[in-house]
């Protein structure tokens, strides 16, 4: 049987997800090499560049923890353990790191890994143009130098609460320096890392295979090179019923979130394991707030007042869905059961007519071909028309539906949202300060922005809890985004997988994972 340790170790705003080990500990001679992992997971990819992906939290993360390693990461302790690098030093002033970096370490294509390669990676969060997606997570950051060549000096801004969990996140991942200059473009197909895994191959909206790197600095447990495995694939299944089939039926051997209704089943399959995933997933809406009708607050309220949460996250995912406020799980010690909302449509319909459209209003409703939005948007649109908000459900294909959020071409869109982050600001940052790369829905707060400003240079973690109660009754209060109901997140994984750990996002860490005969 599988084996759960330790979950979680937050601290205010450094709420990190820690890494969850998912095996006995293990002895010299227990573990069996070789092999072919099949995993499935819904997201499709958008970029083998862990700066430019969206969609860490999907197939994306998974590849890129496998093909690409960090600085640092964390243990199933919370606590920061090296990886590329094997110490650091945090300056009495608070405003540089200084890392001393492993020997002896090449990228896949031979390429060294030293302190130049680990600058220029570092120093594309500068770069806006570059770092498209991470850029926005790492503000605090102001540039790296080279010491020797093996040491560097991060330097920051500020004092930054969120700079170390941040290098633990996709800013952090190590990619060749040599297959960025040379692939130019091609390297969001073709990943270059140092990691376990070497790329094979990637099929779009399909599958990603990775192969075992036989240079691997890595020892495993019986003394030999990691990893176990020799071969990876990852593929991208949309249909949650369908991934089941593929897990029962041995044909893959792990896969991410498993439906409400096929819990029991796994549970009960001795071939099988449940996971209960240090993660949950946080359903939501934008209301696009560039124009009308939706940059009316009266209006975004009603939408709030409008909706039944408890009895969609009853009746959509029984059993793994719950009702919380906002973004800060209820592991988490700055959670917060503030809301100013309850279902209330008589308050709805009097805010429907405060706002002007007492007559009625009709909007289109984009959302993403997947489940379980594809069950979600039916029961929020019939909320929505017993106050007179009549919806067109448009579903799309997920790069088709991004493009149009990221552009704003959209009215009221559906969201998910895999939680923690590295940290709580990293989620704020991204997602609904006035420039977040995320914020999908255009709110514009001057007070949040200043908040989450603070918030970002705190070190206290009573100030952190008070500024995030701040944040929350701000976000809330305006209507920045409206947030529907979440649902804890379980894997499910043949009984013969060992050694899975969880990172960030509940994405799967495969270093040290290894198959059973």
């Amino acid at each position: 049987m599988v084996q759960i340790g330790a979950a979680l170790r937050r601290s205010g705003v450094a709420s990190a997800m820690a890494a969850l080990l998912l095996a006995a500990p293990m002895t010299a001679g227990a573990v069996e090499r070789g092999g072919k992992l099949v995993a499935t997971s819904q997201v499709k990819v958008t970029s083998m560049d862990p700066v430019n992906g969206n969609a860490y939290g999907g197939t994306e993360g998974v590849v890129y923890l496998a093909v690409y390693e960090r600085l640092i990461r964390q243990n199933e302790a919370g606590e920061f353990v090296p990886e590329l690098a094997e110490s650091w030093e945090l300056a009495p002033d608070g405003k540089s790191i200084t890392f001393k970096l492993r020997e002896g370490v090449t990228f896949h294509d031979g390429t060294p890994f030293n302190a130049e390669a680990a600058k220029f990676n570092l120093d594309r969060l500068l770069d806006p143009e570059d770092a498209t997606q991470a850029y926005r997570l790492y503000p605090d950051y102001a540039g790296t130098d080279v010491i020797d060549d093996y040491t560097i000096r991060v330097n920051l801004k500020n004092p930054s609460s969120i700079m170390m969990p941040g290098l633990t996140y996709k800013g952090g991942l190590m990619m060749s320096p040599t297959a960025y200059q040379e692939l130019g473009e091609d390297i969001t197909r073709h990943p270059v890392g140092t990691g376990p895994f070497v790329f094979e191959d990637w099929v779009p909206g399909d599958h990603v295979s990775l192969k075992k790197n036989p240079d691997y600095w890595q020892m495993g447990e019986d003394g030999e090179p990691l990893p176990y495995l020799d071969e990876i694939v990852v593929r991208v299944i949309a249909k949650d019923s369908v991934a089941v089939v593929e897990l029962q039926t041995g044909r893959s051997q792990l896969t991410k979130r498993i439906p409400a209704e096929s819990l029991e089943d796994i549970r009960a399959d001795p071939e099988l394991e449940l996971i209960e995933a240090p993660s949950a997933t946080m359903y939501r809406l934008y209301l696009n707030m560039r124009q009308p009708p939706f940059d009316n607050l009266k209006l975004r309220q009603a939408i709030n007042y409008a909706l039944d949460r408890q009895a969609m996250a009853e009746a959509i995912l029984p059993g793994v869905g719950y009702v919380q406020p906002f973004i800060l799980l209820p592991s988490e010690p700055s959670y917060w059961d503030y809301t100013p909302y309850s279902y209330d449509p008589e308050k709805a319909q009097q805010l429907m007519n405060e706002a002007g459209h007492g007559d009625g209003l009709d909007v289109e409703f984009m959302m993403i071909n997947r489940e379980p939005d594809i069950q979600i948007a039916p029961a929020v649109q019939a909320f929505l028309q017993q106050i007179g908000i009549n919806t067109e459900i448009v579903s799309l294909e997920r790069l088709i539906y991004v493009d149009r959020a990221t552009s704003g071409n959209f009215e009221i869109a559906m969201a998910q949202t895999n939680l923690p982050l590295p940290t709580a600001v990293t989620w704020l940052q991204q997602q609904l300060a006035s420039d977040g790369p995320v914020n999908r829905a255009a709110w514009n707060n001057a007070d949040f922005d200043a908040a989450v400003a603070k918030l970002a240079a705190e070190m206290d973690p009573e100030a952190q809890e008070q500024l995030l109660h701040e944040i929350q009754q701000i976000v809330l209060d305006d209507a920045g985004q409206t947030f529907l109901f979440a649902a804890q997140s379980y894997d499910g994984a043949s009984a013969r997988l060992h050694g899975l750990e969880y990172q960030h996002e509940g994405v799967w860490r495969l270093t040290d994972a290894w198959l059973a005969d």
